[in-house]
């Protein structure tokens, strides 16, 4: 699979992810489903530009914490989104734990291996 396509694949987890936590999970509000959908592509966006270079800048620190820096990785850029989309929260740390995996499962099982 090209390098362009694993990358639409991994835009689109992320853009139907969040209008989907929306629904089904309590820690996520969203005054709308744009509000949703707007920070499903801003996470999908910063998944497939910034998340590699964060990824490969941490290596030295994944090495010694065993790789647990991906996971506060993906929460982090999470949390940004949720910054910066007005009318979009996260409540509830677990809801997002919860959220990073369900994206990183779907991307993976999409994807295959990254």
């Amino acid at each position: 699979m090209r390098k362009g396509s694993k990358s639409a694949i991994v835009f689109a987890c992320c853009l139907l992810a969040m209008p989907t936590c929306v629904k089904l999970l309590d820690g996520f509000h969203a005054e709308n489903m744009e509000s949703a959908l707007v920070m499903g592509a801003l996470l999908g966006a910063l998944h497939v530009a910034v998340r590699p270079i964060l990824r490969v800048v941490s290596i030295p620190l994944g090495c010694l914490t065993l790789g647990l820096i991906q996971p506060l990785i993906d929460l982090a850029l999470l949390y940004l989104c949720d910054h910066a989309v007005a009318g979009f929260s996260i409540t509830s740390p677990l809801h997002a734990v919860i959220a990073v995996m369900l994206i990183n499962t779907i991307s993976f099982i999409a994807v295959g291996r990254r």
